[in-house]
């Protein structure tokens, strides 16, 4: 997601008395017009943005000239000027994965500390979790002897890869999210497939 920042004529008088005028579009639609001062940090543009846009700082980047600014710089230490084009990037919300003795995982909101999803289903403690390379899974082991996959979406289990083993200490993806590695107490591991949930290799 990007915005481009355009001068507006209705603020010209407001920018020869205070400093800059800028107009934020997304993907050509307007979101919003300030009258900043060069001395302005971009901490207190994207404080600006949250407030007015409700979309939490934490999620703002702000490009000038294909550089990243720092929230501590001030606009024209950023080598911002009247009129200049810059780009607002918006991250997707922050997500953090949590696993419990009971046996659940959860996944909450970093920005608001809501629990967004509930992944129950195994029957002992958790000894590992994680999410897949792409973020759109979480991979969680057991001491019930099973990892399993879950949809960071719905919340769903997809697969669960049953060892027949004994406890699983870890389970971890691939760098391609294509497989699974779980290792268990006596050195044994096994390599699984993600998308089917089949054991290929156990060493």
């Amino acid at each position: 997601l990007s915005a481009i920042w355009d001068a507006t004529p209705q603020l010209a008088a407001d920018c020869q008395r205070f400093g800059m005028r800028v107009q934020i579009n997304t993907l050509g639609a307007q979101v919003a017009s300030f009258v900043l001062e060069p001395t302005d940090s971009v901490y207190h543009l994207q404080e600006k943005l949250s407030h007015l846009r409700h979309l939490p700082r934490l999620r703002q980047r702000i490009v000038h000239h294909g550089l990243l600014l720092k929230p501590g710089t001030s606009l024209a230490g950023a080598g911002v000027h009247d009129g200049d084009h810059l780009t607002l990037v918006v991250l997707p919300p922050h997500v953090l994965l949590t696993a419990s003795s009971t046996g659940v995982a959860k996944l909450w909101a970093a920005e608001t500390g809501e629990c967004l999803r509930t992944l129950e289903g195994h029957k002992s403690w958790l000894t590992s979790a994680a999410f897949s390379p792409d973020g759109a899974s979480v991979l969680t082991s057991s001491a019930d002897g099973a990892a399993k996959i879950w949809s960071v979406a719905t919340g769903e289990c997809l697969r669960t890869l049953d060892s027949h083993h004994g406890a699983v200490v870890s389970a971890t993806f691939s760098v391609d999210g294509e497989s699974v590695l779980t290792t268990f107490g006596d050195s044994l591991a096994k390599i699984w497939c993600a998308d089917t949930g089949r054991c290929v290799q156990t060493f």
